[in-house]
């Protein structure tokens, strides 16, 4: 292909008038970059990246890290300890709910009060295994959920 019929090609018919196209000024390429991590640390060359501009900021960010793991750590053992003397009065207090229930159906019983007796031993039996099944079941739908919320934290 020649120059004459090349520009023919970028000639555009506009009215009346013929215009020439305007050639494209430059390519321009556009480039981002974009880092980032996770972790309570960042990587070593960012880290030193903060140490260049600020003398001892690495030993302040990772003795803060360590701080931010003692303090977690600490809140975790406190949750659990607390949530295990929280199941252990829950026990204790069913137990003494259910003892008096079969105090007092002992008690009927013992007046000659059969159907009443069955009742209420029926229905203490009914509620505890309710109890237990529902306690079973949510417990289990819960630790798919800390699975998810530790692996978040690592």
């Amino acid at each position: 292909m020649d120059k004459d019929t090349g520009d023919a090609l970028q000639d555009v018919l506009v009215g009346d008038s013929i215009q020439k196209e305007p050639e494209p000024e430059s390519d321009t390429l556009l480039t981002r970059s974009v880092q980032s991590f996770s972790g309570p640390l960042p990587p070593p060359a960012v880290l030193m990246g903060y140490e260049e501009i600020v003398p001892g900021a690495a030993e302040r960010i990772i003795a803060m890290a360590e701080g931010e793991q003692k303090h977690r750590h600490k809140i975790e053992t406190l949750v659990s300890r607390k949530t295990m003397a929280l199941r252990g009065k829950g026990q204790i207090f069913a137990f003494l709910i259910s003892l008096s229930v079969i105090s007092a159906a002992t008690f009927f019983g013992s007046i000659g009060e059969g159907k009443i007796a069955l009742a209420m031993v029926s229905i203490d039996l009914v509620a505890l295994a309710s109890i237990f099944i529902s306690g079973k079941y949510f417990s289990s739908k819960e630790k798919p959920k800390q699975e998810e919320d530790d692996l978040d934290v690592q």
